[in-house]
């Protein structure tokens, strides 16, 4: 277990680190913007499936920002390395 959790933060860090400042500022706004648009939706399924469920809602919003993060980022850097 101890492994995989140092194979993930090895992987976050990797993943999150950016050659310039601007390229973070565009990942976090585009996470955010992206992220509360599907966050939105989301809770809307939420309220509709279950009612209001705010616990749901934070940890479905919580979730996809963290993903989306993780994905805008790698692709950032992924695509900074190429230069």
């Amino acid at each position: 277990m101890m492994t995989s959790l140092t194979e993930v933060k090895n992987m976050w860090s990797t993943t999150t680190d950016y050659n310039s400042p601007w390229l973070k500022l565009f990942s976090v706004i585009a996470t955010v913007v992206v992220g509360w648009a599907i966050s939105w939706e989301l809770s809307g399924a939420w309220e509709e499936m279950f009612g209001y469920s705010s616990v749901i809602t934070v940890l479905t919003t919580i979730l996809v920002l963290l993903t989306l993060y993780f994905c805008f980022s790698y692709v950032i850097t992924q695509t900074s390395k190429l230069n």
